[in-house]
């Protein structure tokens, strides 16, 4: 028990550390999570095993009497039962009081020592049950109270709502299932942020956990640290749900949210002990919870890994028992080791001594994958090597090879501009991704990721201006707009002013200067918000809605690996998230931000499907399989998946001019966007595409780039995204050199 104790103090104590040193600097749902080591080791009485790493390495062993010699008492509070002792005894001896060699030196287990230890474990046991008593009547207590006092006032996503006169701050309460509990007098404004506040709760199971934490309190009452822990960790849950709320809200509710949080915090709350998740909070918790909904910082990918990193060592050292038998190395006993395992592994493989994996060379290789030239794909030249395998694994094992559409010598060399520019930014550079796929037939020719938990096939990024031609396609198609139609930029789009709705224009926002008057061309070269506002507004959340999954834009590409389908937000989206779609949604879709959300692979087929004037063809990163005697069993064809055609030529033209010229033109915001210096290394090639990013000074800003090329007769679509401390990213700079790349191979 006492090996139970002091790991499972270390452990609150590393915890609380990683907390503070990270405390800004990760998600408030992982920090949250990181209670679950400590939950699981205040619950579990063992150790996991024995590890040179364990903290218990660095206490003399006789401080552990469940784990030292066996002539030791061994307490097992958790087992029904006398407890049980070894009793030495010299069978040689001629006086049988005489006492075993081992107690003479030791002196252990006199009777003084067994009283005293039978003692503390009573007295353990008994302040167990109380605290447990206080648990039940806490819950008890407060659910008798909720009964006699709740009235029914309907359900919010499949949990039932109450209001009650003798709560004062709304809670979720209760277990199979649980219920929202509100406060007769909650202001109706507050309402509907209060119940999506405790739907994140149910979310994350906080009515388990807050059963659990009672449960670890009671195996653990006499440790003041766990006591602490139990309020931090509630204090986090609180945070993590404000975080899942504020993910879905524009920057005008976020601040009815923090409004509400604030209104809240004079409510008294229910004890520790009571498995009650109440939305006030007081003093430093409420502070740092209004800051965050203000801030909303953003989580550095090289933060969460060295937390993860960290947690991993933590529970790595707390969780496993002191190593008493670690084998002395020496480079004789290493050298014997591994020829012993090396002739095994031989005469396993083969009584010959030839291993099984060469019986087939030299020849064809039996199962494989491959790229579209043959050439042997693999984990370190291939990112979703592993998620192919997996994916194909009945063909491998059937001694099929399957060849993909990758082509390996440009992957390589994608791979490496997409690292070297980074590179180039040193601490301000952190992960990036791009992909680039066959204009013609929608094929994927590389699919290349550097940094952490970057997987283009299923991480998703907030689009910004990258999506402003898909509105233009919206509006052309529902021919609400021609290619020549001006629209004059006021700089504020004040129609809903009235409503609270008032977006402005990038120009406007950074600068208080509006655009001159606009037709598609130059509204799409100058990223215009207050032109594609107008198209927003006109078309309707469902019309852009249904032109962008034409495009590849919230739907499946195609791909045969595992992937996202992204989000393309509709009316649905909104009322999932306890709210109703109003006009500042759609004006906010227009110009892609809001809920929107897409895949690179999505953006690259997308970007496509405009070269392709609405043509988009499957993803399917299949070139052909052949069976174990090489037939072929399977030879991939484009696939068309959708076809828009109900935008005009002229206007398909002048979306892809706009296009171009915010490459070569642009007086946007984007300063570093000037593909002109590129005509040494494309030559006769020109380009047309998009940028974006989220340029607002943040900690972490992510940069966007669609383009394809040739403009006059395109070959390849290519979407990069990058994520770095500048505020103007590489993700140009990268895709002029993957064009280049590209255009060196095919030359």
């Amino acid at each position: 028990m006492t090996s139970w104790i002091l790991s499972s103090t270390v452990l609150i104590v590393s915890i609380i550390a990683l907390r503070t040193l990270f405390k800004n600097r990760i998600s408030p749902g992982l920090r949250y999570g990181l209670w679950l080591i400590v939950l699981i080791r205040l619950l579990i009485p063992f150790n996991i095993g024995n590890s040179s790493l364990s903290v218990l390495n660095v206490v003399p062993s006789n401080a552990f009497p469940n784990s030292s010699s066996a002539n030791e008492v061994i307490i097992t509070p958790f087992l029904t039962g006398e407890e049980t002792t070894f009793e030495p005894f010299n069978a040689n001896s001629e006086n049988e009081n005489e006492l075993h060699p081992t107690d003479r030196a030791t002196g252990t287990h006199t009777a003084t020592e067994k009283s005293r230890t039978n003692y503390l474990l009573l007295v353990y046991v008994l302040g167990a049950l109380c605290t447990i008593v206080f648990v039940l009547f806490s819950n008890i207590h407060f659910a008798s109270k909720l009964r006699r006092s709740r009235t029914e006032t309907g359900t919010f996503m499949e949990l039932r709502v109450y209001s009650s006169e003798l709560i004062e701050s709304p809670c979720l309460f209760g277990l199979l299932p649980p219920a929202i509990y509100l406060s007769a007098d909650i202001d109706t404004s507050q309402e509907k942020y209060v119940l999506m506040h405790e739907r994140a709760h149910y979310r994350q199971g906080d009515h388990i956990w807050a059963i659990l934490r009672s449960l670890a309190i009671a195996l653990h009452w006499y440790n003041p640290l766990v006591w602490y822990a139990a309020k931090l960790s509630k204090q986090d849950g609180e945070l993590s749900c404000d975080q899942k709320v504020i993910d879905s809200m524009m920057s005008e509710e976020r601040l009815k949210y923090g409004e509400t949080l604030i209104n809240l915090s004079c409510i008294s709350q229910e004890p520790l002990l009571c498995a009650v998740t109440p939305l006030s909070s007081k003093g430093k918790a409420l502070k740092e919870r209004v800051e965050y909904v203000a801030k909303r910082p953003y989580m550095l990918l090289s933060n969460m890994a060295a937390f993860i990193l960290f947690a991993i060592i933590v529970a790595g050292c707390t969780f496993t028992g002191a190593d008493a038998s670690q084998p002395e190395y020496t480079a004789s006993s290493a050298e014997t080791i591994a020829t012993t395992d090396s002739n095994s592994e031989l005469e396993e493989k083969d009584g010959s001594g030839q291993s099984d994996s060469n019986k087939d060379l030299p020849g064809r290789l039996s199962s494989a994958i491959l790229d579209r030239n043959g050439n042997v794909l693999n984990e370190e030249n291939f990112p979703l090597y592993s998620s192919a395998a997996s994916t194909f694994e009945e063909y491998l094992n059937a001694g099929s090879t399957i060849s993909l559409t990758i082509d390996l010598e440009f992957q390589q060399q994608a791979q490496k501009i997409l690292q070297d520019n980074l590179a180039n930014l040193g601490a301000s550079g952190f992960s990036g991704c791009l992909v680039a796929l066959d204009v013609k037939t929608g094929a994927p020719l590389a699919i290349v990721a550097t940094g952490e938990a970057v997987n283009p096939l299923t991480i998703s990024f907030t689009p910004n201006h990258v999506f402003l031609p898909c509105t233009a396609v919206a509006a052309s198609g529902e021919k609400l707009i021609t290619a020549d139609d001006l629209i004059t930029c006021n700089g504020v789009f004040d129609r809903y002013i009235d409503d609270g709705v008032a977006p402005e224009c990038w120009i406007h926002r950074h600068g208080g200067l509006s655009h001159s008057d606009e037709n598609m061309e130059t509204a799409l070269r100058d990223s215009c918000d207050y032109y594609f506002y107008a198209l927003g507004n006109d078309c309707g959340i469902d019309a852009i809605e249904r032109y962008a999954h034409s495009m590849g834009l919230g739907v499946p590409t195609g791909i045969e690996l595992p992937s996202s389908n992204g989000l393309m937000p509709n009316r649905e989206t909104a009322e999932s998230y306890g709210a109703s779609w109003n006009i500042g949604h759609t004006l906010e879709v227009a110009v892609g931000r809001s809920f929107c959300s897409f895949t690179p692979i999505q953006l690259a087929q997308y970007c496509a499907t405009i070269a392709n004037d609405g043509q988009r063809y499957s993803a399917s990163i299949i070139h052909e399989v052949t069976d174990s005697e090489g037939n072929l069993i399977y030879g991939h064809s484009p696939v068309l998946l959708s076809h828009i055609e109900s935008v005009a030529p002229e206007e398909w033209e002048a979306i892809q001019h706009g296009m171009y010229l915010s490459c070569y033109e642009s007086e946007g915001m984007y300063l570093n966007n000037d593909f002109s210096s590129s005509t040494d290394s494309l030559g006769n090639w020109r380009i047309s595409g998009k940028i974006s990013g989220t340029n607002d000074n943040s900690l972490l800003n992510e940069h966007i780039f669609i383009g394809y090329a040739p403009y006059e007769n395109p070959q390849i679509a290519v979407a990069v995204v990058t994520i770095t401390a500048e505020e103007n990213g590489p993700a140009g700079q990268i895709a002029k050199d993957v064009f280049a790349a590209y255009k060196a191979l095919a030359d």
